[in-house]
């Protein structure tokens, strides 16, 4: 089988969203923030995923697009999808160890401060979330020795999908 390529991976992941987001540890009732959400495919996946009792934030620094994702989870009845603008700064306005799973999905590329990020995800995860990352663009072996320095560790490699569980506190 060929090497498939950053876009072809980002494609295959878009069209198999549900699948991809159960690699990366989503379950039923999880709190998930999908940081970079731009339109949304991964957040209405998640927002399916965790249910009613569930929540997903939708984290962008786009207000335009976190205005169509709130339009876009009101047309298909999903409750569950919170919005929240970045202002195009790592800060995740969330508070500590609130949530499951965080999801980076094509978003990495366009972060100055990895590893204000990387902290700022170890502080919201509960203990043992998951950090799950697709590194468009960006080498995986340099963000695994980031988010590893930062208190996670590899937990497995699924595709073009890196996940990290939180050590420690």
């Amino acid at each position: 089988m060929p090497k498939l390529s950053e876009t072809e991976h980002r494609d295959w992941l878009a069209a198999n969203a549900k699948h991809a987001l159960r690699n990366a540890g989503v379950e039923q009732g999880h709190t998930v923030v999908d940081f970079g959400c731009g339109g949304g495919v991964f957040c209405f996946a998640a927002a399916d995923l965790v249910g009613e009792e569930g929540i997903v934030y939708a984290l962008d620094r786009d207000e335009s697009q976190l205005v169509s994702v709130a339009r876009e989870a009101e047309a298909r009845g999903l409750t569950n999808v919170r919005t929240r603008n970045t202002g195009g700064g790592v800060d995740v306005p969330l508070r500590d160890k609130c949530c499951d799973v965080m999801l980076l999905f094509d978003v990495l590329q366009m972060v100055d401060d990895w590893d204000r990020l990387f902290a700022e995800s170890y502080r919201i995860l509960k203990p043992a979330g998951k950090l799950a990352i697709f590194p468009m663009h960006v080498q995986p072996e340099q963000v695994c020795a980031r988010v590893k320095a930062a208190g996670f560790s590899e937990e497995r490699r699924w595709r073009c999908l890196l996940r990290f569980a939180k050590q420690g506190a």
